[in-house]
């Protein structure tokens, strides 16, 4: 039985929201990190003023929601509103029940995994239909305003904080560290959001193109494409053979050219998306 798209779309955001939550409750605030976006903010309200950091996160980023809302579209402005006040309650709720817990006393390692949470938190989100909020809605703004682009807008906009941290704190390392947990963060956005295909996309140029095809076919059931071209190098047609195969079986396909087509030119590159039925 598959389960409902919308049951999905909430686990991710339900664990994408403990996530960022556990990032700034047991790693950032205990170390007095400031990462970029409205979690940073929390930390540095939080020694400045003693505010609570699910309060500040949650009215930073309703502004910033506010200020943007035009440009959302309804799903993902519900959904990251419910994934914003989450993430509030969460963080308030864990630096009340773990106060006393400690899981790392080295400043290095809780930026490392800080960095790691944070960036798992936001992908979830994403992949929910969500968001965290923070600083994607200004940095469009900017974006649409100047010559900036986006990516640049939401960096500045992240080294701000962390130089503020730097003077807030009177701490350089602290400021050095939270640069590291963004930019780890950041690529662990990257790998949540880019889930590797198990596809393949293979070119193989051979005078014995379509005899290869029909043992291919008979072996897989991919038939490919064969499309006839001249050989470049030498005299003489030399067909092209495009196909799309699976990881698991690019061995077999090796033995397969070298049995059938010797003087075979492979290519091989990796599918950055699949879509369809074969």
């Amino acid at each position: 039985m598959n389960c409902p798209k919308w049951v999905i779309d909430a686990l991710y955001i339900l664990i994408g929201c403990l996530c960022v939550a556990l990032s700034i409750a047991v790693f950032l605030m205990p170390h007095q990190i400031a990462a970029g976006g409205p979690p940073g903010l929390a930390v540095l309200a939080n020694h400045l003023f003693n505010i609570s950091p699910g309060l500040m996160i949650l009215g930073v980023n309703a502004s910033l929601i506010l200020l943007g809302w035009h440009s959302l579209g309804m799903k993902f402005l519900i959904r990251t509103l419910v994934a914003v006040v989450l993430i509030a309650l969460m963080t308030d709720g864990l630096i009340f029940w773990l106060k006393d817990l400690t899981l790392s006393h080295d400043r290095f390692l809780s930026a490392l995994y800080a960095g790691v949470f944070l960036g798992a938190g936001v992908g979830l989100l994403f992949k929910g239909g969500g968001s965290s909020g923070g600083w994607a809605i200004l940095a469009r703004l900017i974006a649409d305003r100047t010559n900036i682009t986006v990516g640049q807008s939401a960096a500045m906009l992240d080294a701000g904080i962390v130089v503020l941290s730097a003077l807030v704190f009177r701490d350089l390392e602290a400021a050095l560290l939270g640069g590291i947990t963004v930019f780890i963060a950041g690529r662990v956005i990257d790998g949540v959001l880019t889930v590797q295909p198990s596809v393949l996309l293979v070119n193989i140029t051979s005078r014995h193109a379509n005899e290869l095809r029909a043992v291919i076919d008979a072996q897989f059931g991919i038939q490919g494409t064969v499309i006839q071209c001249d050989a470049a190098d030498s005299p003489g047609e030399k067909d092209l053979l495009h196909l799309s195969l699976d990881r698991r079986h690019l061995k077999t396909l090796k033995t397969m050219i070298e049995a059938q087509a010797p003087d075979a030119y492979v290519t091989i590159a990796d599918a950055v998306g699949v879509m369809g039925r074969r």
